[in-house]
């Protein structure tokens, strides 16, 4: 019963947000009635930062009900007073809304009054009093967390605000209170079971230089190995926020967003020794070994393609000691909620993303199911718990409901939790030595293609060290320049398969909701880059992720040939921007960069060189090739010495301008 309700709550999550259509309960000397007042736009709800400052809105926390709850009190005429549950007034003054025990200034009175924007729905906070057209409530500097409020006028999208009852308040999700790390010591001698693998005597700290990436191509994660605390952070590469369709403000095309994290704290952890954590290249297993009390213990990650699940080992060299918690973060919503089944661990959170261009959001949905040999589990609200156990093995899979079959990118939501569950169950039900052996087969068929061999030496210098010395012998430490070699091609594989969408910014791997350059994929020499080894290391089913890409964009979707008559002035083919989300869309930064469809073209015809499939050039690079030749026969312009030159366009290395162009009539063939 309690997984009916679980998919009846997805269900209801997955409608477009709406405000409550009725007027918010007004409180009065013997009743009272609380509400979270949260922006319809960027899902910020207002907060009170004390007396006499600015209001802003913020991320609604459970136990800050003094700052975060109001009531709604009648004052003149038909205007209303707003009063935090910590006593302090709402006030506008000035040009900002502040908050005062018994405000002295501006005006404590205000309108409530239905909104007219036609997306976000509810109601506007009217300062009536202002005798002005833009008196509005409105978020300052864009919708989101940490805007302070001032007046616009109305029907903003950044107005619209919906009174949600506290007992009705969803809250998002938070990260669990960190925990200290046990003392570790490095192996002082080690070799790995195969020589083309990265390794560490010390768990990772810094997401981005020093956790290790696992991946099946389109769900991946990162491993940073603390013994105390474990922390595995994953990403989809479809889950995005972002805009559909056409070509938007810098910024406001969406980014890719880190999906959540798997946090396994070991309950009884103490001193280790002789510890090592690696990623091992020519299997595309990570691993973490170490022993303590005298107990060895190794874990091991993998993402599986066959199986299209990350799977988690955790054992030890005698039985009863493995003490875990494990605790689910969604990075985009509310809490997991937790339960067994039939004496499996399972933890689950759903949500939603919004997209501006469109009524219809993203969903997303993730399953984790957690089998143990011996020893108790048991689920409480916070969290599954394993005592005494003498495996533990985990299965996790978050998706979305993207799709490249028609403009929209989504199918039905409905469908995606069976989905997710099946994926995971099954995985459950085959157990990890099954889903092990089958990820090495199916990921050595792609890595033992291709090798590169410098040296015999073994790998006996941990990869901090290997690259120190390097830096001062190069000669006596060629081993580096084979794992550089392997390693880009383990990168690859890890982040080009599943939907046809290319590796971005950063392959797949993600910890933020603001990235680097929104993580996107930029078209301006770096998706290129990602793809540069895969005809030459004899990766070339990989390639189809981005060559499928380019031609789903530019001859299905319609966005992209749009772009060569909004942006670029042209009656005919295909173009881009140099900023591109999973939608089709892109941002107005660059406009003057458009020759990027010549360059992609370039992937198209490279893949046809390397497997002489002409299936593929009539089906995919052709059509592609030929409308972006059309975009160029129509733009290029005759120079006065007599070549052809690409006009107004923008070189990263000569910078904007065509100077010696001139305007030219005459038709190329």
């Amino acid at each position: 019963m309690k997984k009916l309700y679980t998919i009846l709550f997805f269900f209801a999550s997955m409608m477009p947000l709406t405000a409550q259509t009725t007027f918010p309960k007004v409180s009065n000397g013997s009743t009272e009635y609380w509400y979270y007042i949260q922006m319809q736009n960027g899902m910020g709800v207002l907060t009170s930062q004390g007396e006499s400052q600015n209001l802003i809105t913020a991320e609604a926390v459970e136990n800050k009900a003094a700052s975060q709850q109001w009531k709604v009190v009648a004052a003149t005429g038909n205007r209303y007073q707003l009063i935090s549950k910590g006593g302090l007034v709402m006030y506008f003054s000035t040009d900002k809304f502040k908050t005062a025990a018994t405000p002295t200034d501006g005006y404590s009175a205000f309108q409530i009054v239905t909104t007219t924007h036609s997306t976000y729905q509810g109601y506007e906070i009217y300062v009536d009093q202002l005798g002005s057209a833009s008196a509005y409530l409105n978020q300052w500097g864009g919708a989101g967390y940490g805007r302070e409020l001032g007046c616009w006028t109305k029907g903003d999208p950044n107005n619209p605000l919906a009174f949600i009852a506290a007992a009705d308040m969803a809250f998002t999700d938070v990260i669990p209170d960190a925990v200290s790390e046990v003392n570790i010591q490095g192996t002082t001698s080690w070799i790995p079971t195969h020589k083309h693998t990265l390794w560490y005597t010390s768990p990772g700290i810094t997401w981005m230089s020093q956790a290790l990436p696992i991946g099946n191509g389109q769900f991946g994660a990162t491993i940073l190995g603390g013994i105390h605390r474990d922390e595995i952070q994953f990403n989809d590469k479809t889950l995005w926020r972002g805009h559909v369709g056409n070509v938007v403000g810098n910024g406001e095309y969406g980014s890719y967003l880190n999906f959540g994290q798997l946090y396994i704290t070991t309950t009884d952890a103490t001193a280790a020794t002789d510890y090592k954590r690696y990623l091992d290249l020519e299997e595309g297993c990570a691993g973490v070994e170490y022993s303590s009390g005298g107990v060895a213990y190794q874990r091991e990650y993998i993402a599986s393609y066959p199986d299209d699940v990350i799977a988690i080992r955790y054992q030890a060299s005698e039985g009863g000691h493995i003490n875990t918690q494990l605790i689910l973060y969604n990075a985009n919503g509310t809490k997991p909620t937790y339960s067994t089944d039939n004496g499996k661990g399972v933890a689950v959170f759903y949500g939603t993303v919004a997209r501006t261009g469109t009524t219809i959001p993203e969903s997303f949905y993730c399953e984790m199911r957690v089998v143990t040999k011996g020893g108790t589990l048991s689920a409480t609200e916070e969290g599954l718990q394993v005592n005494d156990a003498d495996e533990m093995c985990v299965y996790l899979r978050g998706a979305t409901n993207y799709t490249t079959d028609n403009d929209s990118y989504v199918f039905s939501a409905a469908k995606l939790p069976s989905l997710v569950t099946n994926i995971v169950k099954t995985a459950e039900e085959k157990g990890y030595e099954t889903i092990r052996n089958s990820h090495i087969t199916d990921y050595q068929a792609l890595e033992r293609r291709c090798q590169l061999s410098f040296t015999e030496a073994d790998n006996t210098l941990p990869t901090p060290r290997l690259i120190s010395a390097f830096k001062s012998s190069p000669a006596q430490n060629l081993l580096l320049e084979e794992l550089y070699f392997t390693y880009g091609r383990y990168l690859l594989i890890s982040s080009s398969r599943g939907v046809a969408l290319p590796a971005n910014l950063q392959g797949i791997w993600n910890n933020s909701n603001s990235p680097a350059w929104n993580s996107d994929i930029h078209s301006n020499i770096n998706v290129q880059m990602n793809y540069w080894p895969a005809e030459v290391t004899n990766l070339s089913e990989l390639h189809t992720a981005y060559t499928d890409y380019i031609y789903r964009e530019a001859c299905v979707r319609p966005q992209w040939r749009k772009n060569a008559q909004q942006i670029a002035g042209q009656t005919k083919g295909w173009t881009l921007t140099t900023e591109n989300n999973i939608y089709g869309s892109g941002s107005n930064w660059m406009q003057n960069y458009t020759i990027a469809n010549a360059w992609y073209c370039m992937h198209l015809w490279q893949h046809y060189q390397y497997t002489l499939d002409t299936e593929y050039l009539r089906q995919t690079a052709l059509p592609a090739m030929v409308s972006c030749c059309e975009y160029w026969l129509e733009r290029l312009v005759l120079a006065k010495d007599g070549t052809y030159e690409c006009p107004k366009e923008y070189s990263p290395e000569h910078g904007p301008g065509s100077e010696n162009a001139t305007a030219h009539s005459q038709q190329l063939v």
